[in-house]
């Protein structure tokens, strides 16, 4: 048994009893399917239930079965997270439609930082879902946005504070009430936290850290991630993965607050991280024991952002001293192997570009005959899954190719 009721916005909202909520547009050309009483999307217009539309399937097998149907075009355009996007309106602009027609679906929602209003913002998310609900197998934009306090959200202090009150239920409530309000702008996905250490004083991105203990550090993380990701009812229970949870993407790996003398990643100046006293291990700690032990149902951070930096040893201990992004070491050996994170991994944005060539991240992609396309590649395999700023899925497509001449297309 199911009901339907179209809201003022456009969108319908339909209640299956005993089963999941359903919103849809139907100017995109969705319709429903009735089967066993209840209702699903007809994401691929087939006018039959394929796996991947049963709610009632576990999302591991919805997954596969939409994975399976993916071509290698569709596919690069789920691995780019878009550039900023600053510019928003009622309606999808030309620079969207073109990479959302590329099969982009990663959005970074920038408009709390151009203090754009809400009263914006939620209708220029609705335009963006309804343009791609109507594409291909109906896959929606997955939004994203940096830490916004006070910019159209409640202004909470930020991680710096927190950590002084030396207390993780306030940094606990902190993200609860921020991963609500963010879901109401129709954003799913948190850049944050940043996990980093404080490690010199001269860094001017300590005050985004929980500060310079790795055990505080670990508590305020693992505190902010179950806060973020855990939907709670009326009586505090953590129901888990529910519809007032956001993705926390823990940043960034293996740690951005060890740059040489205190000097900015962004900048050339700043492209080595350094551990005097060898203390390499202790900037993983909020990551393995805060980020990826969490309390609550959801058990892990979803996602993590690697670091530009190029982790340097004298005695090569660290691996080949490049970006993170490229870094078997620090991603395969360290993340996947060692520490067992099967959640999304996603580059710091415009690793790709020759901006990161210019500022130096690392041998093996500085040189000029280097291009974006053999840098993703490399990036692919050593763990990435997906590439921060880039709005070029052709980018991708490339580094398919030239992989399949390098390595062989199975």
């Amino acid at each position: 048994m199911w009901t339907e009721k179209q809201t003022e916005y456009g969108f319908h909202i339909v209640e299956n009893e005993g089963g999941k909520k359903l919103s849809y547009d139907p100017s995109s050309g969705v319709q429903l399917i009735e089967k066993d009483g209840f209702a699903f999307k007809d994401l691929a217009k087939t006018g039959e239930l394929l796996p991947y539309e049963d709610w009632r399937l576990s999302p591991e097998e919805r997954a596969e079965d939409l994975a399976k149907r993916l071509s290698v075009e569709q596919v690069a355009g789920l691995m780019c997270f878009s550039a900023h996007q600053f510019n928003m309106g009622k309606e999808v602009n030309e620079d969207q439609k073109e990479f959302l027609d590329h099969h982009l679906r990663s959005v970074l929602n920038s408009g709390g930082l151009a203090g754009i209003p809400d009263e914006v913002q939620v209708p220029w998310a609705n335009a963006m879902q309804r343009y791609v609900e109507g594409k291909d197998f109906g896959i929606p934009c997955y939004f994203a946005s940096d830490p916004r306090n006070g910019a159209g959200v409640a202004d909470w202090p930020g991680n710096l504070s927190l950590a002084a009150t030396f207390d993780p239920k306030i940094t606990w409530e902190s993200a609860k009430c921020q991963s609500r309000e963010l879901r109401d702008l129709g954003i799913a996905c948190f850049l944050a936290p940043q996990v980093d250490i404080s490690s010199d004083p001269r860094w001017f991105r300590n005050s985004g850290t929980f500060g310079e203990d790795p055990a505080l550090s670990a508590d305020m993380v693992r505190a902010f991630c179950d806060g973020l990701q855990s939907t709670y009812d009326a009586d505090g229970n953590d129901l888990g993965w529910d519809s007032e949870s956001m993705t926390a993407m823990a940043k960034h790996w293996t740690g951005e607050g060890a740059s040489e003398g205190g000097r900015e990643a962004h900048m050339e100046g700043g492209k080595y991280a350094v551990y005097p006293n060898n203390n390499f291990e202790a900037l993983l700690i909020p990551f393995v024991d805060g980020a990826f032990k969490l309390d609550g149902k959801t058990k892990t951070c979803a996602a993590v952002m690697s670091s530009y930096t190029a982790a340097y040893a004298e005695d090569g201990s660290l691996g080949d001293a490049v970006g993170s992004s490229f870094s078997k070491y620090k991603m395969k050996d360290l993340l996947r192997d060692r520490y067992g994170f099967t959640g999304v991994v996603c580059t710091d944005w415009m690793v790709l570009n020759n901006y990161a060539r210019k500022n130096g991240w690392g041998k093996g992609i500085e040189d000029d005959d280097v291009t974006p396309a053999q840098r993703a590649f490399i990036a692919i395999m050593v763990g990435i899954d997906q590439m921060g700023g880039c709005s070029d899925p052709q980018i991708l497509i490339d580094a398919y190719y030239y992989g399949c001449e390098q390595i062989g297309k199975e």
